[in-house]
């Protein structure tokens, strides 16, 4: 059902606004504004568009939609890194064309910061017509049964003591047996932009967790075509086909199995950069912070999360466990044979009859160079070869040095 609305006149336009907005909580579906249209062909015309939108129509966004409703209970999840996040439980709602049950509460310091009890009425809204938050509790409401949270003092799933890391808001369970933890790290550790398991889905690591099969994610490794058959609702080719997509994890390059260790504040992109500082991954257990707080891109917070990681002694035996499955631990650290090309950007164009262009970016990296994509004035050299393209042209209005290969390799002595 689309709902439209003629009228003539700024007044009548805002009206037919308004009356729209009284309308949505009526609707089948969600809706968080109005288009107001010239319903003239020819004015339109004459008004034209700009790149990006038609200059005869205009959106009006309505406020996010706020309502009343009650928390039944504040529930804790724990995440991979053992981060303890609290969740309001709430007597169901429409809101915004769908019904709301659940809202994050971020941390404690805010269920706090804003007096949040079990049994409040609370006014709520999606953030962005999207994410359910609570805008304030109704205080007034109150009859005395609701109690003032107090945040906890021990892991709700293992049972362990819990800690707040200095500088942060969040509690976390530092146990890393935590079978929470265990159940979300080998889920991402499976992801796609980690080792990329693709038949590890939720469903399957619940099976291996309740069987007792697999207790962390280096045993996924260990695990036999025959051992999986015995789980629930595998036949012969979906067993074989898990068995694969671990069996061909192994070979996945180190960034990937950093991204995957679920190191606190390192994702894929600082995996990356991890992976090719270091020849393995025991070089990046036994350094020392100053040296990985140097790392281009890497803060001394960021630094600190992977030396107290690579610290803990579950870590290890899950390394070594790693390493004897087969599992690959290099890095990516290029070779260094000199610092004759340190400081220098480098970009390469054109084709050439001895020499990749990969295998020229390898000589350069080698010898301290920097391979850049793209020209421009902070450029050192262009090293140009046969039906150069559109970088040569570059190069050239950027007043950046051009060289054959050949004249390249003998002034450089490479």
């Amino acid at each position: 059902m689309i709902i439209l609305r003629f009228a003539s006149g700024k007044h009548q336009v805002i009206n037919a606004i308004k009356e729209i907005g009284e309308l949505r909580d009526s609707l089948d579906y969600g809706i968080d504004g109005a288009v107001v249209k010239i319903n003239d062909l020819k004015l339109r015309e004459a008004l034209g568009t700009t790149s990006k939108q038609p200059k005869w129509a205009i959106a009006y966004k309505y406020p996010p939609e706020e309502k009343e409703t009650i928390i039944n209970k504040i529930e804790l999840n724990v995440g991979r890194t053992g981060k303890i996040t609290p969740v309001a439980i709430l007597e169901p709602i429409k809101i915004a064309g769908s019904t709301v049950s659940r809202a994050t509460l971020n941390n404690f310091d805010y269920i706090r910061d804003k007096d949040i009890r079990e049994g409040d009425h609370i006014i709520i809204r999606k953030a962005g017509d999207i994410i359910p938050e609570i805008v304030s509790v109704l205080t007034n409401k109150r009859d005395g049964s609701q109690e003032e949270y107090k945040e906890p003092t021990r892991c709700p799933v293992c049972k362990e003591e819990v800690e707040r890391p200095e500088d942060e808001v969040n509690l976390r369970c530092v146990n890393s047996e935590c079978e929470s933890q265990i159940y979300r790290a080998i889920l991402h550790f499976a992801s796609r932009n980690c080792m990329d398991i693709a038949d590890l889905g939720e469903k399957v690591v619940d099976l291996l967790l309740e069987s007792g099969k697999v207790k962390d994610i280096a045993d996924l490794y260990y695990l036999t075509y025959e051992e999986v058959m015995e789980l629930e609702g595998f036949q012969t080719v979906s067993a074989g086909n898990l068995i694969k997509a671990i069996k061909n994890s192994k070979d996945n390059t180190l960034d990937k199995l950093i991204a995957g260790f679920g190191i606190n504040g390192i994702g894929r992109r600082y995996a990356k950069i991890l992976a090719a500082e270091f020849e393995n991954i025991y070089e990046l257990m036994n350094v020392d912070i100053e040296k990985l707080s140097n790392i281009k891109g890497l803060k001394e917070k960021k630094a600190e999360y992977i030396i107290r990681f690579m610290n803990k002694e579950k870590t290890k035996e899950i390394i070594e466990k790693l390493d004897k499955a087969g599992v690959n631990l290099k890095g990516s650290k290029k070779e260094i044979l000199s610092t004759k090309l340190e400081g220098m950007k480098i970009s390469i164009t054109g084709s050439f009859d001895d020499y990749t262009r990969e295998e020229i970016a390898e000589i350069i990296e080698q010898n301290s160079g920097t391979v850049t994509g793209s020209i421009s004035s902070k450029t050192n050299l262009l090293i140009a070869g046969e039906n150069s393209g559109s970088k040569l042209t570059k190069a050239q209005e950027n007043k950046v040095r051009i060289m054959e290969l050949e004249g390249f390799l003998k002034e450089y002595e490479l």
